[in-house]
């Protein structure tokens, strides 16, 4: 190969690898366009319901997980984690899929968006998953708040809002049934991609920059 079909190539390349990367979620799951802003579900917290949450179903081919959002109106002293587990139908089921650090109430008062960036959980298309935050294990008292809640509907046909009063015992998530006395959807977000793993942007578009400054080189040092 000559060195300005090489250089050719190392430039297609590289604009390939490095639009793959910046490229956005395949599928977005998205209820807030349903969601009047204000109307909301509540006590969350300590010493009332533990833990909210949404069930969602996979999507068929962006079975990649890659985040989730609340929109919460929370006292700053609500400590709370983010969790992905698989559903049964009735509870969570099977170990941890992704959990959070612990997170702290945007701050009372007005809602505010809550995101959970997982780094990318792989799912399997059509099955049942249980996106949820709680206060369940975490030590501390804390008062309750609120999360926007968009009431009666089928905003999301996939999954509805789903809410367990297990105080601070976390093994009650998947040993037993979650509340069925409220229905209705979360104003919440999820964003799913392929599941396939891509190198970082940072190796791929810099592997390819290399290769196109030694054509370059390599290229002048003939014409020399």
């Amino acid at each position: 190969m000559n060195m300005r079909r090489l250089l050719s190539v190392a430039a297609a390349a590289l604009a390939v690898a490095c639009a793959v990367q910046s490229a956005s979620a395949l599928t977005t799951i998205d209820t807030t366009p349903s969601w009047n802003g204000y109307s909301y579900i509540y006590p969350f917290g300590h010493p009332d319901t533990a833990t909210y949450g949404q069930t969602v179903t996979a999507p068929s081919v962006d079975t990649r997980l890659d985040s989730f959002s609340f929109y919460m109106d929370l006292d700053p002293s609500v400590v709370f984690r983010g969790y992905v587990y698989a559903w049964d139908g009735a509870k969570a089921t099977g170990p941890a899929l992704y959990t959070s650090a612990d997170t702290a109430g945007p701050g009372a008062g007005a809602f505010y968006e809550v995101a959970f960036n997982t780094g990318g959980v792989n799912l399997t298309g059509g099955n049942a998953y249980v996106l949820f935050c709680s206060v369940s294990g975490i030590a501390g008292q804390q008062v309750g708040g609120s999360w926007g809640y968009i009431w009666d509907s089928n905003a999301y046909p996939g999954g509805e809002l789903q809410y367990t009063n297990n105080d601070d015992d976390p093994s009650l998530w998947t040993s037993q049934n979650w509340g069925t006395f409220i229905s209705g959807d979360m104003a919440f977000k999820a964003t799913f991609n392929s599941p396939q793993v891509i190198p970082e942007p940072v190796t791929v578009c810099g592997l390819l920059m290399g290769l196109g400054s030694i054509a370059v080189a390599a290229r002048r040092r003939l014409r020399g």
